[in-house]
């Protein structure tokens, strides 16, 4: 008996290796080109940035869906399935329109001899299922900076662009400053308007003098007045300087980051007004109703799962533990890939010694950071820590350690944090 559909792709995919990177636009160019450019059926939001890319992504996935609005929404990594990251209407890719539009790929680029990574093999294959599906509008995730990401091809309705933040990440890849950062990210601004959530003078100043009258901040728009939580909510009030009026949000996800997301979105939909008829009671509802696992998130299992993985998502996180549990102490499971830096992270987590514990774990990929490696960083910002490379061995200590009010947060990485999700 022959192999079905599902064990050919997902053999093809393991072979591929989701952690090999080639960086060139010519290879995916080519296969795009042969099926007639999919990606040129649907208007386009392409999104950018060290933090809050997915955050941002799924906040307008939401607000679509409220308005019936056909979406369809690339993302990555993924937990669990791999069809987590082609979402139609919020929800994972069927799986014979997976499976089969996939078969259909593998054709096309071994009859052609072409070579696609990880990548760029499901990029081209979310195209081609938002055009089968006939979605109105496509949320296109950038996987690794802007430049020479495979998503960062020519798109003929692509409507907004976004870069949600610029922080010290990928250096290895992107360069050791913010402003190089930068420079890679803000590659994606190729027509339309972008949006750009980065309060950085220098790095604002940047984008003004390139792209002029393209280039919007939310600080144009909003004013934060003030935020709080309550009911185990995250609320900001608003205040819109154009209509004069303020607005109060709510979200169920607990990092302070939430907010910079929220007024990043809602920028955006301003910005999309002529394009969409959104109304407010719309956008506040499918705010509210957003909601991501992993973005210091309870687990029904008794811990909380963050998958801050760089310098300012884990101080972010960490502020607002602080804000959040003033008086308890955190165990925290954690782990890193070795592009992160980890003096500078350790240093942060350092901050919080008098309350943090640190249980350092292996992450099984090629790209982890060597644990004792992690480890000497943890010890020499003199943290209390352990040890322990085995996920389960470590959540079971973790546990032990446990005292009435403390509570356990397992993060550092989406490859960690996947292991404890369910």
């Amino acid at each position: 008996m022959g192999k079905s559909k599902y064990e050919i792709l997902n053999n093809y995919l393991i072979k591929l290796n989701e952690f090999k990177f080639d960086y060139s636009l010519e290879r995916i160019k080519k296969v795009i080109k042969l099926l007639k450019n999919p990606q040129n059926n649907f208007k386009v939001i392409h999104i950018t940035g060290s933090n809050g890319k997915g955050s941002v992504a799924m906040f307008l996935t939401r607000v679509f869906l409220e308005e019936k609005i056909k979406i369809g929404t690339f993302l990555s990594p993924h937990f669990s399935d791999v069809r987590e990251r082609i979402l139609i209407n919020n929800k994972k890719v069927k799986n014979k329109i997976f499976y089969n539009q996939g078969i259909e790929l593998i054709k096309l680029i071994e009859k052609y001899k072409i070579s696609l990574t990880y990548f760029e093999f499901l990029t081209v294959l979310a195209f081609m299922i938002f055009k089968l599906e006939r979605v109105k509008i496509a949320i296109i995730e950038v996987g690794l900076g802007g430049r020479y990401d495979a998503t960062n091809v020519e798109y003929k309705n692509k409507i907004l662009s976004i870069i949600t933040s610029i922080s010290k990440e990928h250096t290895n890849y992107l360069g050791s400053t913010k402003l190089a950062i930068l420079k890679e990210k803000e590659q994606i601004i190729k027509n339309g308007l972008c949006v750009c959530n980065i309060k950085d003078e220098l790095l604002k100043n940047y984008l003004k003098m390139k792209h002029k009258n393209k280039i919007y901040f939310p600080d144009d728009f909003y004013i934060l007045k003030k935020f709080y939580y309550k009911n185990n909510k995250l609320f900001l009030k608003v205040f819109d300087k154009k209509e004069k009026v303020e607005n109060t949000y709510s979200t169920k996800m607990l990092e302070i980051t939430q907010i910079k997301n929220i007024l990043t979105v809602l920028t955006s939909l301003k910005i999309l007004k002529n394009e969409f008829n959104l109304s407010d009671r719309v956008i506040k509802k499918a705010i509210g109703k957003m909601y991501i696992p992993g973005r210091l998130t309870y687990n029904k299992n008794g811990y909380f799962l963050s998958v801050a993985h760089n310098e300012e998502a884990i101080k972010t996180m960490l502020e607002s533990v602080d804000k959040l549990w003033k008086n308890k102490k955190v165990i925290y499971i954690f782990s890193l890939l070795k592009d992160k830096k980890i003096n500078e992270i350790s240093r942060v987590i350092g901050k919080y010694k008098d309350k943090i514990t640190v249980i350092i774990t292996r992450i099984n990929n090629e790209r982890a950071m060597e644990v004792k490696k992690i480890q000497k960083y943890i010890a020499k910002n003199r943290i209390k820590n352990y040890l322990i490379e085995n996920n389960k061995k470590a959540l079971s200590f973790a546990f032990k350690l446990k005292k009435k009010n403390d509570i356990i947060i397992i993060g550092g990485s989406f490859y960690l944090v996947s292991n404890f999700f369910d």
